[in-house]
């Protein structure tokens, strides 16, 4: 949680360009990026239901906030793909998807980063981003406590006690276990 509210609260943006898949984890830490750009070929989903765990990095604090609270629950529990081919005709999550051939990274850099970079005025650009993540509720979320740094978001100490609820419990452990038989069995077939 600490690294990800980091990445969130910098004072600059924070850019995800995803290729290939961002996978529960790696779907979690795009939440944490003020922006998204997307390859055709990407897909993004959380798979956290279906391996018995919870969110436990703040991003279903944070999916709620860029999707709404139905979407998030559709994608957290049913597995809701964000695929990047379908976002380059709706664009409900990613911030720029790239042109046929073209890489996420380059995408960013072309839509999102070199205009920013047209602007006249860094100060300007670090005090907009600190207005919205003020206005967001993501400015100080992060307090030191007892000599550790903890958060003082009721939303993210929600979430990472739900996680630690069940990560590491019987059905987490049992369906980790299973997807990686199915990745084992996919792969001596291939």
């Amino acid at each position: 949680t600490r690294l990800t509210t980091h990445l969130h609260s910098l004072p600059i943006l924070s850019i995800s360009a995803i290729d290939g898949f961002a996978i529960g984890g790696g779907a979690e830490l795009t939440t944490s990026t003020d922006m998204v750009a997307l390859s055709r070929r990407s897909k993004i989903q959380f798979v956290h239901a279906q391996r018995g765990a919870s969110m436990g990095w703040g991003g279903g604090r944070r999916l709620v906030k860029k999707v709404g609270r139905s979407r998030a629950l559709r994608m957290l529990l049913l597995g809701e793909c964000v695929l990047g081919e379908e976002e380059a005709k709706s664009a409900t999550y990613a911030d720029a998807v790239a042109s046929e051939g073209e890489t996420a990274l380059d995408a960013a850099m072309r839509l999102i980063v070199n205009p920013i970079l047209d602007l006249p005025c860094a100060k300007s650009i670090r005090a907009i981003k600190s207005a919205v993540s003020s206005a967001d509720g993501d400015r100080d979320v992060l307090d030191y406590i007892d000599g550790t740094l903890q958060s003082n978001n009721l939303a993210l100490r929600g979430e990472r006690e739900s996680f630690l609820s069940v990560w590491g419990g019987d059905t987490n452990v049992e369906q980790i276990r299973k997807a990686k038989e199915r990745l084992k069995d996919k792969t001596k077939t291939t």
